[in-house]
């Protein structure tokens, strides 16, 4: 990075208009810089320091150039201070201090349109951001917070005092970590001008989510609210009605799009109302995502009873992503006929059981992606039509699909094979010749080793093999199988 190398992208543009965009600050629209400042177990030996301090200031100097000409203009700026190295004396850091107390004047936080305060972000960086005058962040739409990961202190009283958090020009909040001290209703937000609210919580205990009040109380306030992501607490050992049950009155989020649930049961009990649950209405939803952390007594997901309850409004559906943990195969196929059945649209479906932080996961995942839910989504000649010698296609879930991830499939756990990939594919080209299914664009798998790698050999060719069938396949079609990236002949 340098003054004379402009931190811009571009693509299929000749050196000509280059020389212009370069030249033209009112044209460029993102401009993204990354100063590493020390990275973790890494060590420098004296005689490098001066070197990397050096090259860190020319760096700042750099993005401070690049950024004085591109004030006044509408331009998206990111700017990514790495700084991991948990020793206390690291003498290139007063660099990134001095970057980001010339970031935090006023010329430049007046077109701040993000900012990004992470729990692993030094104190040195926090408190700065955290300081900047309210009346200099006339731009800030989107504010990402979360209190220090070992702090101590309540994480409203850290947000609070800064007043980042009642900027009236704020439409997008993404909040970690705030809970018991802090009600949702006590935070100072101008709720009616937030459109994406995203309340997530890190696995640090088991008490940490949000109750069922508080998307009652989400729903009293946002009523522009169009994306909405939210974790439920665990139960507690000690059991609280009201911590599972909100508000009974039906509620609609007339505006709601994209709605992501998390559920973190646990062996105490449900961890939201089932009832409390279908009083939620989603006429618009467009995307949709569930993640579940843990299997707990109840028979089934709290989520299965509100999706039953809005079958009518999922015509919008375009998006569903399935993660973390199910009881069953047949508790997926619950969600997936529901979600994928009869006048459903959706394009986008994606699946993603892996837990790469457990060790014990593995066995107490339960089998999911069996043959017998692949055949769910694999269309078949039609038994009428198949026995007059027609060609019908039978029904089959998710016609509209284009793009399926199945993520992690484990065979020597039951789950399907490559032969069964094979027949899927077999099945949707097939039926989206006939005009029964959409052209599948993407279909996207890995096939866990256990002990050995697994070799696709059976996957080998598999353009060729589905084209001798006389079946036509989309030259920009892709299939990605293991590890070993696209799939070729």
């Amino acid at each position: 990075m340098s003054p004379f190398d402009p931190p811009l992208l571009f693509t299929r543009v000749s050196k000509q208009w280059k020389t212009v965009a370069e030249a033209t600050p009112t044209l460029w629209s993102r401009l993204s810089f990354k100063l590493v400042v020390s990275s973790y177990g890494e060590r420098v030996d004296a005689d490098g320091i001066d070197q990397r301090i050096d090259k860190l200031e020319a760096q700042r100097a750099a993005i401070i150039h690049w950024l004085t000409l591109a004030a006044g203009t509408d331009v998206s700026i990111s700017i990514s201070i790495i700084d991991d190295s948990r020793d206390l004396i690291v003498p290139q850091r007063h660099v990134a201090h001095q970057l980001v107390d010339q970031l935090c004047e006023s010329c430049f936080t007046s077109h701040w349109a993000q900012l990004s305060i992470p729990e692993e972000l030094a104190e040195r960086y926090r408190s700065k951001l955290l300081s900047v005058p309210k009346d200099s962040l006339r731009s800030l739409k989107k504010l990402e917070y979360a209190p220090p990961y070992y702090s101590r202190t309540p994480g409203r009283k850290l947000l609070g005092e800064s007043g980042l958090i009642a900027l009236p020009t704020l439409t997008s909040l993404v909040l970690w970590n705030l809970f018991g001290d802090t009600p949702l209703q006590d935070l100072p937000i101008n709720w009616e001008g937030i459109t994406e609210l995203d309340l997530q919580a890190s696995e640090k205990g088991e008490v940490l989510g949000w109750e069922p009040g508080s998307i009652d109380f989400v729903h009293s306030r946002c009523p522009n609210l169009r994306a909405l992501s939210f974790r439920f607490a665990p139960a507690l050992p000690t059991p609280l009605p009201c911590s599972i049950t909100g508000n009974l009155k039906p509620k609609t989020f007339t505006n709601l799009e994209d709605f992501r649930i998390e559920t973190a049961n646990n062996l105490y009990g449900l961890t939201v109302s089932p009832e409390w649950m279908t009083t939620i209405s989603v006429p618009s939803l467009v995307r949709f995502a569930y993640r579940n952390t843990n299997l707990g007594p109840e028979l089934e997901s709290a989520i299965l009873p509100f999706l039953r309850a809005n079958k009518d409004n999922l015509g919008n559906l375009r998006e569903v992503e399935l993660s973390g943990l199910l009881r069953n195969q047949v508790e997926l196929l619950h969600f997936l006929e529901i979600l994928g059945g009869s006048g459903t649209r959706v394009e986008r479906l994606k699946f993603d059981w892996e837990n790469h932080g457990q060790c014990w996961y593995l066995s107490e995942r339960p089998a999911l992606l069996t043959a017998w839910i692949l055949e769910k989504l694999t269309p078949s000649p039609s038994e009428e039509e198949g026995e007059l010698g027609g060609e019908g296609i039978a029904q089959c879930l998710f016609p509209r699909l284009k793009y399926l991830d199945f993520g992690t499939v484990h065979p020597f756990r039951d789950e399907f094979e490559e032969d069964g990939l094979m027949r899927f594919l077999e099945g949707r080209f097939r039926a989206s010749g006939k005009g029964a299914v959409a052209q599948l664009e993407y279909v996207g798998v890995e096939f866990y080793s256990q002990g050995e790698e697994r070799m696709v050999g059976d996957l080998s060719g598999w353009r060729s093999r589905l084209e001798n069938q006389g079946l036509h396949i989309d030259r920009d079609f892709v299939l990605r199988c293991g590890n070993a990236g696209a799939v070729q002949d």
